[in-house]
């Protein structure tokens, strides 16, 4: 994938692109972040982003529908009409982050598989994440709080606390809220938790 452009990015070539729609000249103009099963990227606000061919996500992210769009082919929306949020994309590109970032400002956002911690603590101030392997641990429960559960491989069973369960699979998404009290879960899934940030 691409996040946050290798060199200082001139206002007026950045226009110039996004209005030609020169997509490979967009993504070029990003670091490249080899990503594999397990890492997480974490993008500021403003920050240019593109997804590399065969790269599979979660996308995790403030509930929020505020999204200027650089690149829109083979998308279906009309990004000249809803890429700049009816700003128009003179004020739009205003919000990017067109500053160089360097080798650390890119290892600063991106967490390996395997890594204590799925997200950097930057990231902490806008949502938290967990991931939860019901096999590994003979079953889990977690603390009560509104959350997304986003099943990443498996099978399993969730169950609230009045004794509701829910079958869960590979694929499957389910939104948690406080009211359910301490859920467990069982099985084999391999589970996402997405937050809020702590209060």
């Amino acid at each position: 994938m691409g996040v946050g452009f290798r060199d200082e990015m001139p206002a007026e070539v950045l226009h110039r692109w996004v209005d030609a729609q020169l997509t490979q000249a967009l993504f070029g103009a990003l670091n490249v972040v080899e990503v594999a099963p397990g890492d997480t990227v974490f993008v500021p606000q403003g920050t240019p982003h593109a997804l590399g061919e065969g790269t599979f996500v979660v996308e995790v992210q403030e509930p929020e529908d505020l999204s200027i769009l650089l690149e829109w082919d083979g998308f279906d929306v009309n990004g000249l009409e809803e890429g700049h949020l009816t700003l128009g994309f003179d004020r739009a590109l205003e919000a990017v982050n067109r500053g160089a970032w360097d080798d650390g400002d890119v290892a600063g956002v991106v967490t390996r598989a395997g890594d204590a911690a799925l997200l950097p603590p930057a990231a902490g101030e806008y949502f938290r994440l967990e991931r939860i392997d019901a096999a590994a641990a003979a079953g889990a429960t977690l603390e009560p709080g509104f959350s997304i559960l986003v099943v990443l491989e498996g099978d399993g069973t969730v169950t609230d606390a009045a004794g509701t369960a829910t079958a869960v699979t590979a694929g499957d998404t389910l939104l948690l809220p406080f009211s359910a009290g301490a859920v467990s879960v069982s099985g084999t899934a391999s589970i996402l938790r997405c937050r809020p940030p702590r209060p």
